[in-house]
């Protein structure tokens, strides 16, 4: 069993492992076609969210035009995984790989682009290093992907939903801490008469 048969199977097995393992996979990551097609119609059929089964997946699969899978490879597949749970750890080594290829073939490119006397060296560099970001922010699942300090000082400033006029905001946190019968309900709660109110 390869870990792109595991991921699926444990989609299959339990469609709330389908999340956790879009959130590292797309179906370009897998190295078959035919798991990249069976994975690319589990995800659609949980989106529909029709059942989530073998012959379910089998039907989408085959009107997306998936060649040489049986509904049996399906559920051999299923029956081959002990536990969901391991989905994430399976489509991490599918992640892998996947990256593994890229960074291959791009080293690929490279070379052949530095041999080719037509192609100037900056520009053998330039689409380089263009190759390699785009396969570093691919490797990085969704999930834990994160804006660059200049993405996040360059998003425009929204307008405060103030709860309290430039004090409390919508969505704001407050730990109010003293000794016991100092009156922190008391406060509180005047507080939110106030703000329910209108009053600042």
């Amino acid at each position: 069993m390869s870990p792109e048969e595991l991921v699926i199977g444990g989609c299959l097995l339990n469609e709330d492992a389908v999340p956790f393992a879009a959130s590292h996979l797309t179906p370009d990551d897998f190295y078959s076609a035919k798991h990249a097609g069976v994975f690319g119609a589990i995800v659609d059929v949980k989106k529909s969210g029709n059942p989530l089964e073998p012959f379910s997946v089998w039907q989408r699969a085959q009107s997306m035009g998936v060649k040489g899978l049986e509904i049996a490879d399906l559920h051999h597949w299923v029956g081959s995984v002990g536990s969901a749970v391991s989905v994430d750890y399976y489509a991490r080594e599918v992640k892998e790989a996947s990256t593994r290829r890229r960074l291959v073939l791009a080293g690929t490119r490279y070379q052949q682009s530095v041999s080719d006397p037509e192609v100037h060296s900056a520009k053998a560099v330039s689409d380089m290093i263009e190759a390699l970001q785009a396969i570093r922010d691919n490797s990085t699942s969704t999930e834990i992907q994160a804006k660059s300090l200049g993405d996040i000082l360059d998003m425009p400033e929204t307008e405060a939903d103030w709860v309290i006029p430039n004090l409390f905001e919508r969505g704001d946190r407050m730990i109010v801490t003293g000794a016991e019968g100092l009156g922190k309900t008391t406060w509180i709660r005047q507080m939110a008469i106030c703000a329910a109110a209108g009053i600042n």
